[in-house]
Parts: C-alpha cells; structure tokens; sequence
C-alpha cells in the first residue's frame, strides 16, 4: 500500500513538472507567430520591408511574424500597439530594426519585452507608460528617441546599448529606477534635458566620455532611506553641467571634475542632504552662476576652486522662498575672483569661516 502511494506521489511530481514546462513553452520566444491578419501593414521603401501600422488583435502575447508574404518584418509603426490594455509580452525578431513614435505608448499591461538582435532606432514616447521592469538594450541600438521610457513606474533597472551617443528625456519620472548601466564608449557624450529627471537612481557614475550634462538630467532625483551617490572618473572629460541639472538631489558629497569648465543656475540647488561641494585640483571652471547651491540646508563647506574669477548673487540663498544655508566653511584656493554678487555668501554661519590664499 505504501509503495502504490509514492509511486502516484512520483506520478502527480511528474505531471506537476510538465504542466510547468507546458507554461513555460507557451511564453517562449519560439511560440507560434501571430497571424499577419492580426494587422495592418504596408511596404516601407526606406527600411527594404514590412512595417506594421496597426495591430488589430487583443493576445496578452504577441510574437512579430518574421516575414509576412515572403517580405521581412522591419518596422514597428507609429502607434501601431498604442494604448492596447492586454498586451503583457512581446517577441520581436532579429529583422526588425525600427520602432517608431508611440508605437507601445500607454500598453499599460506590458512587461516582458524579448529586443531584435539587430534593433537600431526606438522612436519618441515609443514605450512611455508601459509596465516594464528591466531594459536590456542590444548593442546594435544606436538612437533613443525623447522620452522613449518615460513615466514607466515599474521601470527598476536600465542597461543601455554601448553604441548610444546620448540619452534625452528618456527615463522621465521612472520613479523607482535604481540602477542604471550607461553606455560604455567614447561616442556617447551627452546626457540630456531630463533624462533621468524623478528617478530614484542610488549610485550615478558618469562615464568619462560625457561632455555634457543638460538641464534637469537628474533634477528630482532622491532615494527616501538612502543618501546618493555621484560620481565623476579621474579621467572625466565633462565640460559643461547646465541648469537645475541636480536640483532636488540627495547627495551628502560631490567632488566636480577638473575638467569641468561651466555649471548653471541652481546646477545644486535644494540637494537636501548635500553637506561638501569640492572640486579636483587646477578646474578649469571660471564662474560660479546664481544660486548655485542655495537652498542647501545641510551644506558645510565649499571650494571655490583657483581659476575662478566671478562669483554671482546668492550663491547659497534662495530668494524666492527665503531660504538659505548655514555654510560654515568656504575655501577661495585662487587669486583671480574679479567680481562676486551682491548676497553671495549670504547664508555663511555666524562662526563660519572664509578661507583665502596668501597672495
């Protein structure tokens, strides 16, 4: 009696595994294609193939046909899955190499996506609102459009494509995105106006081959339980940091790279937890703009760097809401400052200190 029981225990054991491994092959990429009657297409001259203009089915699955009348599959079109409420996983394959404007814009339900091996354009707004979770971005990409993830709430972790030049608005309030990859290559140069703007990234290492970090980049970008991390390589080539790019951080320390040669308004403004601002030896930067870093109620002591010769109007204050900081520190390292603003070190400690060279 005992044995008859194991023996049915070993059965239901079995057909438990093979029920799983009929799930599983039913949300594999090999799975069967979706009919070419679930859409709308035409020929697309410029990209030699079939672009899809319009999916007509309501699969919580779909697998784009390689080919559809003996003619690859090579473009996704312009709002061709837009605001679809079942789409959940998506195949492509290898022969598709654009995807254009809004093409899974508001798919709300998407969160598994299996790339082209040889995916090279993902077109504006392309995939904002969706449910994604992971981004893994295949080598052969080579153009983001703006805000091509924006808003995707579930969004948690980013490896961008090492043949990338720049990113532009394109993770807009994903605002639990912890971890990104950024590209890997000298190519890529510039990150752009709100990229990551309402993000929750923990650690930002710029690559050394970012020349350019535009307004807003990472504005509002702060962790709740944990203070952030930025940090630039000894070897950074960065040049130019504009407006508000970190405004709204939570920074505790930053050290600006020598290579630095301009930063913008507020560039630190509001960074909560924010307590040094320093700069590497012999910066290149000449000018500290207005309120820089005002509004940084933490800050205790701040470089202004040697070749530094104007320094601008509330530098620390917040004029707009009368906040300003209690700087206890401030160390001039040059000679050459010609100007500095009216209010500018406003906000130093009543035993603070400034620091000067003996020339």
């Amino acid at each position: 009696m005992k044995k008859r029981i194991i023996n049915f225990c070993v059965v239901l054991a079995v057909l438990f595994t093979c029920c799983i491994a009929c799930k599983i092959t039913v949300s594999a990429a090999n799975a069967a294609e979706t009919p070419a009657d679930q859409f709308l297409y035409k020929y697309n001259s410029t990209y030699q193939g079939i672009e899809l203009t319009k999916y007509l089915g309501k699969d919580v699955i779909v697998n784009i046909p390689v080919e559809i009348g003996g003619i690859p599959v090579t473009v996704i079109g312009v709002e061709c899955f837009s605001k679809n409420k079942n789409l959940k996983e998506l195949f492509m394959p290898n022969t598709v190499t654009v995807i254009r404007t809004k093409a899974f814009y508001e798919c709300s339900e998407l969160e598994n996506i299996s790339w082209s091996e040889n995916l090279k354009n993902i077109g504006k707004q392309a995939f904002s609102y969706c449910n994604i979770k992971s981004v893994f971005m295949p080598d052969s990409l080579t153009f983001l459009g703006n805000e091509a993830f924006a808003y995707c709430q579930a969004l948690e972790e980013v490896t961008c494509s090492n043949n990338l030049k720049e990113l532009s608005g394109t993770f807009l309030r994903c605002r639990n995105l912890k971890i990104v990859q950024f590209p890997n290559s000298p190519q890529f140069t510039r990150i752009g106006r709100g990229a990551f703007s309402g993000c929750t990234i923990e650690k930002i290492e710029i690559p050394a081959s970012v020349t350019e970090i535009c307004a807003y980049a990472f504005s509002l970008n702060s962790v709740d339980s944990n203070v952030m991390e930025l940090i630039f390589p000894k070897d950074s080539k960065l040049k130019k940091i504009e407006d508000y790019a970190f405004k709204y951080c939570s920074f505790n320390k930053v050290t600006l790279p020598a290579s630095l040669e301009e930063i913008g308004r507020e560039v630190f403004s509001h960074t909560k937890e924010l307590k040094k601002i320093l700069f590497e030896k012999n910066a290149k930067i000449k000018e500290i703009p207005a309120c820089a870093f005002a509004g940084c109620m933490l800050l205790e002591e701040v470089d202004i760097p040697e070749n530094i010769t104007k320094i601008d109007a509330d530098l620390f204050y917040d004029s707009n809401h009368g906040i300003y900081n209690k700087v206890k520190k401030i160390n001039i390292k040059g000679g050459k400052i010609k100007k500095i603003g009216e209010t500018a070190f406003k906000g130093l400690a009543k035993n603070g200190k400034i620091t000067v060279p003996k020339k």
